[in-house]
């Protein structure tokens, strides 16, 4: 409409100014014409005013060409500017309704002006379902955040652009994490004329953000349960998380590493040799090994460090961890072995390499082109024999290594690839030897293809790998024991409460898959305190043991777990186990220890040793942590206590 009015006011100049000049030279002409009768006497001025009758009306002329070309340029550049003004409004909506944002535009009384496409994708209405009404009049902002949403909106009625994050209903009833980005057009008065909202759907930054915090939680265990020190350090090198097993090594407490380097702990050498292989990790993007000795409350310990970086979504690096794995008892093995290897070294250097030139003509016969003399100490046969004859590896090759040979040969000739490998001759005295080899392949103008190079026995060195693997089957056999004897109960020979904590994790993550129930026990000797004081502390002892073995004895699945939780306190794991299991098996457990008949005179409950347990049972899920079933049975032995000892009472939220 603003255009056609501009039209309208501007349509007189559709008039052609030819007429409006030739009007003016009329006038002109019937003036001069008046002007020349009255001077007609005189000649003289008759001719001055033709002259300026003849430049008056070439001016004229001239003016009426100028003047219309000027206000037909005018016209076209208002043509233009109207145009492209369409053009600009054109794209505009263009982009509004291509825009991956939902666009709002609301009223001065807050109503819906404007819903785009995007709007209707977003929150399943149409724009003629919500076309006039107030973001109030139909379900659209949750409800717990309407106080959000109406501090965001006061703010921008303060002419202020403001963002703000929070859900809203779809038409089908879900919710939608949305962020809103909103700015207002107010008058000169500051009264509201309108407000442009744009609403981006969150949701899966939302969960992503979620399932980032349980991946953070999931970290925190994983580091504090590991049975190797852990660390995580930032580019700078200060400590973000160490787990337990690192503090206990520098035997300092986790909140005192934690914002601190490693200058503040370790010395100065370890700290640069750490730092250039840290930041070969970080640098080249890969997981680096090496090995780091350094001095700790308990003397010097060797350890075997892996460092790698921690990739954020742009893959880059944001932080270095490292795992720490003890290899000190392994050390001691291997400086034995490095001895027995520095005997060998020494028989190597007394016995000279053998050097040789070999080559494989396109038919596949092989002859040795040169050889020193060590060969023939080393084959067992004499020079001249062996540059005489072709294929002599096939006379003293042991017959099972010589097919692996042929592959190693095969490919190295195909790749030009160094030659390396190891393999028995039987020499013609039948001795059984191993050589290594190592030879680089050089193809011929002619198509053969040449071996440079040297040969050695390698038979000592093979005895002695074959020791190191009976060393580390036996190591591996220390180590397991070891870690048996890591689980296991000094006193009463049942698991210990670091066992019942690594399997209690196990059993939650196993059942929750499985959607199983888990069911704890968790018990103590009542009165125990005054059975020790009364008989002492071995037979106190000697009864832990009784009822633990006792105990131990009526498990009848490999699952089933009894451990030693503290003192006088036991506690059972009982996997797939319903409530009604668990009581049946509280039951065995109270009758076992009644038939010990182990006596007890200063107990107030019994003449013989009791006990007084808890019953927990559940079904496990991720989002809680196993510690709760843990407190819930404690909860319920401190209830069996309360009511009276000798007793078993199961947990009731």
């Amino acid at each position: 409409m603003s255009v056609n009015r501009q039209l309208q006011r501007y349509s007189f100049r559709n008039i052609p100014l030819q007429w409006v000049m030739l009007l003016s030279f009329i006038v002109q002409v019937i003036g001069t014409i008046g002007l020349i009768k009255t001077l007609s006497n005189q000649s003289w001025t008759g001719l001055i005013y033709g002259i300026v009758i003849v430049l008056s009306i070439t001016f004229s002329f001239l003016l009426t060409l100028s003047l219309n070309q000027s206000i037909v340029d005018c016209t076209r550049a208002e043509s233009q500017s109207e145009l492209a003004l369409k053009q600009s409004l054109s794209q505009l909506n263009y982009l509004i309704e291509n825009s991956p944002l939902a666009t709002i535009r609301w009223d001065q009384e807050f109503r819906v002006a404007y819903w785009s496409k995007q709007a209707e994708e977003l929150f399943g209405w149409k724009a003629e379902e919500v076309l006039g009404k107030t973001m109030y009049e139909w379900r659209f902002i949750f409800e717990k955040d309407l106080d959000l949403v109406n501090r965001s909106v006061d703010k921008s009625l303060g002419g202020n652009y403001t963002t703000c994050e929070n859900r809203n209903y779809h038409k089908d009833g879900s919710v939608i994490n949305c962020l809103w980005y909103n700015s207002t057009l107010l008058d000169e008065s500051g009264n509201l004329i309108s407000m442009l909202s744009l609403a981006q759907n969150v949701s899966d930054r939302r969960r992503t953000e979620q399932a980032l915090r349980h991946s953070e939680n999931q970290l925190r265990t994983f580091l504090n349960n590991a049975p190797t020190p852990m660390t995580i350090k930032d580019l700078e090198g200060t400590y973000l998380a160490v787990n337990q097993e690192f503090a206990y090594f520098l035997q300092i407490p986790e909140t005192e590493i934690l914002g601190k380097k490693d200058y503040d702990f370790f010395p100065m050498e370890n700290v640069k040799n750490i730092h250039n292989w840290e930041m070969q990790a970080i640098f080249e993007g890969i997981a680096v090994n090496f090995e780091e000795t350094v001095e700790l409350f308990d003397g010097l310990r060797t350890f075997v460090v892996t460092k790698f970086p921690l990739m954020d979504a742009q893959d880059k690096p944001y932080a270095v961890a490292g795992i720490y794995l003890d290899i000190s008892d392994r050390k001691k093995m291997e400086a034995i072995l490095k001895e027995s290897e520095a005997r060998f070294q020494k028989i190597a250097i007394a016995s000279p390499e053998v050097i040789y030139i070999t080559v494989r003509q396109p038919d596949g016969t092989t002859k040795f082109e040169y050889a020193n003399v060590a060969i023939e100490e080393l084959l067992g046969v004499s020079l001249d024999d062996l540059m005489s004859k072709s294929n002599i590896h096939y006379e003293i090759f042991h017959p099972d290594d010589l097919h692996t040979f042929e592959q190693e040969i095969a490919n190295s000739m195909a790749t030009l690839q160094i030659f390396r490998h190891e393999w028995r001759i039987i020499t013609p005295q039948g001795q059984i030897k191993w050589i290594k080899s190592q030879a680089r392949p050089e193809l011929r103008d002619n198509g053969d293809v040449a071996w440079y190079g040297f040969a050695i026995d390698i038979s000592e060195r093979k005895q002695t790998e074959i020791a190191l693997v009976e060393a580390e089957a036996n190591l591996r056999k220390i180590n397991q024991e070891l870690e048996r004897l890591i689980n296991l109960d000094g006193l009463t020979q049942i698991a210990n409460r670091r066992c019942f904590n690594d399997r209690i994790v196990l059993e939650w993550q196993r059942l929750h898959r499985e959607q199983q129930p888990l069911s704890l026990l968790m018990f103590d000797v009542d009165y125990f305190k005054r059975y020790n004081d009364l008989y002492g502390h071995q037979i106190g002892d000697e009864c832990l043991i009784k009822i633990a073995q006792a105990v131990n004895h009526l498990m009848r699945r490999p699952a089933d777990l009894v451990a030693r939780y503290g003192g006088e306190e036991f506690i059972v794991i009982l996997p797939n186990t319903h409530v009604s299991g668990a009581i049946a098996v509280a039951d065995r457990i109270h009758e076992a220890i009644k038939n010990l008949q182990i006596p007890h005179q200063d107990s107030i409950v019994s003449n013989i040793v009791s006990i007084s347990m808890g019953i927990a049972c559940d079904i496990p899920n991720l989002e809680r942590s196993p510690y709760v079933l843990i407190n819930q049975v404690d909860h319920a032995l401190y209830e069996a206590k309360q009511q009276g000892r000798n007793r078993s009472v199961l947990f009731a939220a």
